[in-house]
């Protein structure tokens, strides 16, 4: 199980750089505003679906350090 966890942890570190590149590439100086503002609310719904899908990883990872 260890294994598995560690291998989710590479697995979502790769996925984050993708989006970041992908991300990237939408920003321009005329759309500073607009590019930021985006990020900045899928950031913050990215993060409440993770406190409510919180109980569950927490009962997927039990036995885990």
């Amino acid at each position: 199980m260890q294994t598995q966890m560690i291998a989710l942890f590479y697995l979502s570190l790769s996925l984050g750089f993708a989006a970041g590149g992908r991300a990237g590439e939408w920003y321009t100086q005329r759309t500073e505003v607009v590019y930021f503002i985006t990020l900045g609310t899928v950031s913050l719904i990215a993060g409440v679906l993770l406190a409510f899908c919180l109980p569950a990883i927490r009962r997927a990872s039990a036995g885990t350090e």
